[in-house]
């Protein structure tokens, strides 16, 4: 993971965050729905390409924040 870490943004890496920063400062679980609607059209667009590498849980300043969602929407990201 550090080495995915490492590297920047681009055609065959993503990050997406689970979290998002109303004000700027404290994060806030954001809900699954959006979250599972970001994976899709991530995974969809890299499909379309030449494939990738989506990491779930990091920030776009390589923050790692994890994903704290219960169980039942986990399924549904996954899904």
């Amino acid at each position: 993971m550090n080495r995915l870490l490492a590297r920047d943004e681009g055609q065959f890496l993503e990050f997406k965050s689970a979290h998002e920063r109303p004000g700027g400062v404290r994060l806030k679980r954001r809900k699954a729905a959006g979250v599972a609607r970001d994976i899709a059209e991530t995974l969809s667009a890299m499909a379309n390409a030449d494939g990738g590498t989506l990491l779930l849980g990091v920030e776009d300043d390589k923050t790692v924040t994890g994903v704290d969602h219960p169980t039942a929407n986990l399924k549904a990201m996954r899904a």
